[in-house]
């Protein structure tokens, strides 16, 4: 497959270190590759980052680019692929904090109420309240009305 002859041009001159050039090719690409990556992500923020990775892992691999093998745009969405994936794996592994606590919290409030019945069985707890962070916890109980 061949190139354009401006962006065969294009690449020769990027290999020369021209920094023109390097600004029209990523003028050129940057809203493709932007739009691929906010669609596979749904990300701004990862959307960002990887069309800037993109960028700099195209200009580490820019030699080894062989037009004979494929199309630059193909390649450089590949690059975009490989680079959200890799953000989208990291993220799926730092769960945020907060959801780290309310999950701690949960299991704390239902181990509580579990211990609560195993201490009063028959009791009738109704009612347990866990004061986010204050250690507060309240037990209403029915009481029977002797007659």
């Amino acid at each position: 497959m061949e190139l354009k002859r401006d962006e065969a041009a294009l690449l020769r001159r990027l290999a020369a270190g021209c920094e023109d050039s390097w600004r029209e090719f990523y003028r050129s690409h940057q809203g493709r590759i932007y739009r691929f990556a906010l669609h596979m992500s749904g990300s701004r923020a990862i959307a960002e980052e990887a069309t800037q990775e993109t960028f700099v892992a195209f200009l580490d691999t820019a030699r080894r680019f062989d037009p004979a093998r494929g199309a630059l745009e193909p390649y450089l969405l590949g690059i975009a692929r490989n680079k959200v994936l890799t953000m989208l794996e990291k993220q799926s592994r730092l769960a945020p904090l907060e959801t780290a606590e309310a999950s701690i919290e949960a299991a704390d409030s239902r181990l509580m109420h579990q211990d609560l019945r195993k201490a009063a069985p028959g009791a009738g707890a109704r009612h347990i309240e866990g004061g986010a962070g204050h250690g507060v916890i309240r037990v209403e109980r029915n009481v029977e009305k002797r007659r």
